[in-house]
This record gives C-alpha cells, structure tokens and sequence, in this order.
C-alpha cells in the first residue's frame, strides 16, 4: 500500500511523505519524500521497487523532475531503475554509487569479502552461508537495470528546487557515504536512515579498512551542528527536537561501548561472542531465537564498536587459527 500526507507547507513549498509498505518485519514502511516548488520537483529515496512509486506519483501529483536517494540500501534505490528508465534524473553521494557499481562488476566478490570479515570474526560458516544466501538486498541491486545511470554528489553540492537549494549533507556510517540533504532557509533536513525517532540505525562494518561507529558519531555532531529545525527521517516519525533526539542517539552509542568493554571483561571473546552477550531491543528471548538476518545485523554492529575501540587503543585484538579474537588493554 502507498498513501501520502502532507507534512509542510508554505507560500512556495510543499513536502508530501509518502509511506510506502515494505517486506522488512522490523520496520514495515518507507517515508519517501515528495518536494514541490512553482513547477519544480523533486522525490527523495524510492522505496524497494515492489509497489510503483513512481505510479503513484505520476497519478497523484503529475510526475516529478528528479530523485535523489540517500542511500545504497535497497528500501532507497530500489524504485530508482523504474525512473531512469523514463528518463528522470536519479542521485545519489558519489561514495555510495560507487558501492553499487563496485556490487555490480563482481557480486561474489563483493559479498564473499564481508561474509570473509564473518567467518574471521568467529561467525559459524553454516551461519555465514545462510546470512548471505541470495540476500534479496544485495542481489536486487545486481540484478536491476541502469543503476550505472545514477549521479554521484559530493558533500556540499547543491541541488536546485524552484527558488531554493538543498545541500547534500554526506553522512557516514550507516552506508559508507549515506547523505541527507538540507533545505537550509526552511531548516528542513531529510535524513534517510541517519537518525531515526524511536530506533536506532544499524551502524554495520562491511569494510575493515572503515570506522564507521566513529563516522556515525561525527556525522550525528555534524548535524546538530548545522542546526535543522525538523528532521524528516526514512523510517517512523518525524523528529521536531533534532537536537535532543541526536544527543539520545550519541548517548546510546556511549552506553553500547561501555557495554563491549564490560563484556569484555570476561576474557578473550570473537566479536560473534561479544554479540550473542550485547543487549538488542528484539522480540527474540535469547541468541539462539535471532534469525541469520538478525544475527548479521548483530554481529556487524558488534564489529563497528569492537573497531572504535580497537582504534581507540581500548581493546586489542590477537588472531588464533584465523579467527580474530579481542580483549581489554590494561
């Protein structure tokens, strides 16, 4: 199901969300965003592809100029084939494009990398197999046509809306390089998956090369920084105390690594160790009830405290017959 309301309004702007149903359990629906000025327009994320955004708002509001997705993630991008192939302009931030391509040169090499930092991690390569086993969020952005046809932004460029400009704002750590962009004389931003109103993004490590809990947290800064007076992110409700909620989510995170550190306590762990002992806001009862997706999702967030703490020369980290195992400097 699509359905729109409209969120703001003034003498020359209007933001329409968009909530669009998706098969993602935990989160259920996307906020697109639909931006309107003089005769102007412009639509934010995609959805996954499955129901028609770009149906709806050729129906509803007549088309639109141009998308810009704030991200790789599939829920974003995924409706993105449906508008190149009619011509409208689809961007992104030039990083998390060149995820994308990289993805669609060589998959097997792209995925069996990050399911490589897995099994070195101590994740079981039964488990492994069946966290990675043709993941529709992986493999929907191999198989989609015209991706290559996307337009990557730097942090800072500007798009241009009627008589305004919004600024691509590169905040990573959800993604690599995920953006937002910043309607500065309204004091709108759109935040994508950056900061969420009442969960927390997934702050995984595909890369090792990557901190991406420390680039999380000095994006979260970045943005307070800038001021915004409302956030509209891609999931749930619209956060109208960007303030307040970014210094929730900052604090979440310090308590997450005063929770690895005492975890680590106990000795020498892998970080699939230290996950199964975190402490995740799940139905599930215990480890043993995560399904393989939420164990990923687990595991790579578990990594990106162990590498801000590795780095922060708070834990080290010793490799026993190739599994990497961690432990507190004293």
């Amino acid at each position: 199901m699509i359905e729109s309301s409209l969120v703001y309004s003034d003498e020359d702007l209007s933001v329409y969300r968009i909530e669009v149903d998706i098969p993602i359990k935990a989160l259920k629906r996307i906020n697109c965003y639909y931006l309107r000025s003089g005769d102007d327009s412009l639509l934010i994320d995609t959805g996954m592809g499955i129901e028609s955004v770009k149906k709806y708002i050729d129906g509803e509001f007549g088309g639109v100029n141009r998308v810009f997705a704030t991200h790789f993630h599939i829920d974003h991008v995924g409706g993105a084939p449906e508008f190149l192939e009619d011509g409208v302009e689809v961007i992104m931030s030039k990083g998390d494009i060149g995820d994308i391509i990289k993805l669609r040169e060589d998959p097997d090499k792209y995925i069996n990398y990050i399911k490589g930092i897995h099994l070195e991690n101590g994740v079981p390569p039964d488990l492994v197999e069946k966290m990675f086993a043709r993941h529709p969020g992986w493999w929907r952005l191999v198989d989609s046509p015209n991706m290559e046809d996307i337009i990557g932004l730097a942090d800072g460029d500007l798009i241009k809306l009627g008589s305004h400009e919004l600024r691509v704002v590169v905040t990573p750590g959800h993604t690599p390089s995920h953006a937002c962009l910043y309607l500065e004389d309204k004091g709108l931003m759109f935040v994508g998956d950056h900061v969420l109103s009442d969960i927390t993004p997934n702050i995984p490590l595909i890369r090792w090369d990557l901190n991406p809990l420390r680039d999380f947290l000095n994006s979260l800064r970045k943005v307070d920084k800038l001021g915004p007076k409302i956030l509209y992110p891609a999931h749930r409700s619209i956060i109208r105390d960007p303030h307040k909620r970014i210094h929730e989510l900052l604090q979440h995170h310090d308590n997450r690594l005063r929770e690895v550190t005492s975890i680590l306590g106990d000795g020498l762990l892998t970080a699939y160790e230290v996950a199964s002992r975190m402490t995740w806001d799940v139905k599930f009862k215990d480890w043993s009830e995560f399904p393989p997706s939420q164990k990923y999702f687990a595991v790579a967030e578990a990594l990106s405290h162990l590498k801000y703490l590795l780095e922060e020369g708070v834990v080290y980290r010793v490799e026993r017959n190739g599994v990497y195992y961690y432990g507190l400097n004293k």
